[in-house]
């Protein structure tokens, strides 16, 4: 999940309690893995987090062309830059490559995929994960996000894999860790999508995370959350488990910036807020959410939200916390932002650095 809320000035000052002498832990939950130190969403950065000591691994889910979910943030393997009539900008003949997780763009044979798409309402101009099939997925590998800011993670550029989720699920159940799916851009996939053929190509996301949960046999709602932005994958997940058609898994409503509208509220023009969802915590509790996912700037920034969704029976986990100066508020360290989160009682905190996240923690025993 990505989400930029500004600060108030002035909120970290002071000392707080050290978070080795907490009496409870939040969960460690790895945000795209290791993904402060691997590639995000490949096996050696999950595979690595679970090795520093995550309670649950993070993947991001979107689906192929034929229908398999992939661990990607986004359904857009490579992001180009687009002038202003949203046409692709080409430099020297060639597409300017904004941001990219895959090395799609060096694959001539995948020159033709590149196109540009309208999803949750933003055009966006790129190679797209339901234009590929599995088979040619296989094709490409990682490449880290943030070349700039994790330099040293370049030094795994094009050696890892693209996973699917089945792959992400075995590996979490053979080591008895927990996953934490997030499934993206649900509406789009259900209802909008196109391929770059002009085709359209809808999946339903829910049935695919369904098939896949199923057939590893993570049936254990200890061990799975499952999470979005958009409220009806959530409900329809709720209605199944109340019927008796799959497991109880715990789900989490995240939530953007409190004006914002959710993607299937927008397509069904429904103007509800998530600021006006988190002000009636108790409905979202008795109607389908167990846990919220905010900002962690929302929870230091508002101080009586967290009780509030505490009263209703909800846990908390905010995202993301990042080691890196240019994701932290100016002056604060990684482990001092740590420890105002523990110290207001969140029940869980996504990072990118699980391995600094569990030293930090010291000997506090890990709520479950």
């Amino acid at each position: 999940m990505t989400l930029t809320i500004c600060l108030c000035c002035g909120l970290f000052s002071g000392v707080s309690l050290g978070v080795a002498q907490a009496a409870s832990c939040p969960l460690v939950i790895a945000h795209r893995g290791a993904s402060g130190d691997r590639p995000e969403h490949t096996l050696a950065a999950y595979a690595l987090a679970i090795e520093q000591g995550a309670d649950f691994i993070e993947p991001d889910l979107v689906p192929t062309r034929d229908g398999v979910l992939i661990a990607r943030h986004e359904n857009a393997l490579a992001i180009v830059s687009l002038d202003a009539a949203g046409k692709i900008k080409r430099v020297d003949g060639k597409p300017e490559v904004l941001e990219a997780t895959t090395g799609v763009g060096s694959h001539p044979e995948f020159a033709d995929r590149l196109t540009v798409k309208v999803i949750d309402g933003k055009t966006i101009g790129g190679w797209f994960s339901e234009d590929f099939t599995l088979a040619e997925l296989r094709t490409l590998r990682a490449r880290e996000r943030l070349p700039e800011i994790r330099a040293d993670n370049t030094a795994f550029n094009n050696q890892f894999e693209v996973p699917t989720f089945a792959q992400v699920l075995a590996l979490a159940l053979s080591k008895n860790v927990g996953v934490y799916p997030e499934l993206k851009h649900y509406t789009y996939f259900m209802n909008e999508a196109m391929g770059v053929d002009g085709r359209p190509v809808r999946h339903d996301t829910v049935n695919l995370l369904l098939r896949d949960l199923l057939q590893a046999g993570a049936n254990d709602p200890s061990q799975v959350f499952i999470q979005s932005f958009e409220v009806e994958p959530l409900d329809r997940l709720r209605t199944l488990a109340a019927a008796g058609d799959s497991p109880a898994w715990p789900l989490v409503q995240l939530v953007g910036p409190p004006e914002a509208v959710p993607y299937d509220f927008q397509a069904k023009r429904i103007s509800t807020t998530y600021g006006r969802l988190l002000s009636d915590p108790s409905t979202l509790k008795a109607k389908y959410a167990d846990a919220i996912g905010p900002a962690y700037q929302a929870v230091l920034s508002t101080p009586d939200l967290l009780q509030r969704l505490h009263d209703a029976g909800l846990k908390v986990h905010p995202f993301t916390l990042r080691n890196e100066v240019q994701f932290l508020p100016s002056g604060v360290s990684f482990e001092t932002l740590l420890s105002q989160l523990v110290t207001a009682g969140v029940d869980g905190i996504f990072t990118d650095h699980p391995g600094l996240m569990r030293s930090a923690l010291g000997e506090c025993s890990t709520q479950r």
